[in-house]
């Protein structure tokens, strides 16, 4: 019995979540009607942000590094460089996945290295380096 949307919440809101028609063979996206929110899931993996959301923004430079516990600051003024206005939306979506986790983080991107400990300090150092240079 394969899951389908119906059976599906929002991990966010705990809304039903409605099948993207974008959705492929390898990767199957939903969509959140009531946050909105939008989420992807690949086989065999939990239900996690999809790509373009705040997490996936602060985590993207982390996809190839052995050691993401170690390079917040490095990340930190590349965000304050190249997304200047989306540091406050990934400051509130650091402390509220960090506070109230709701996937593996390690699960958005096909990390060389998916540390989910590792990740996860990279997360909180990050946060930590974007608010001492605000």
């Amino acid at each position: 019995m394969s899951l389908n949307s119906e059976t599906k919440k929002c991990p966010r809101c705990g809304g039903p979540l409605v099948l993207s028609p974008d959705s492929e063979a390898t990767i199957t996206f939903y969509d959140c009607p009531s946050c909105p929110w939008w989420f992807a899931q690949k086989p065999g993996k939990g239900l996690h942000d999809r790509w373009l959301s705040p997490l996936s923004i602060a985590l993207y430079s982390q996809i190839f590094e052995k050691h993401p516990d170690q390079t917040a600051e490095e990340n930190a003024k590349a965000l304050l460089s190249q997304r200047p206005d989306l540091i406050a939306e990934i400051l509130s979506e650091i402390d509220r996945e960090l506070e109230s986790p709701t996937q593996k983080v390690s699960e958005i991107f096909d990390f060389l290295y998916p540390n989910e400990d590792k990740l996860r300090i990279h997360l909180k150092l990050l946060a930590v380096a974007l608010r001492k240079s605000l």
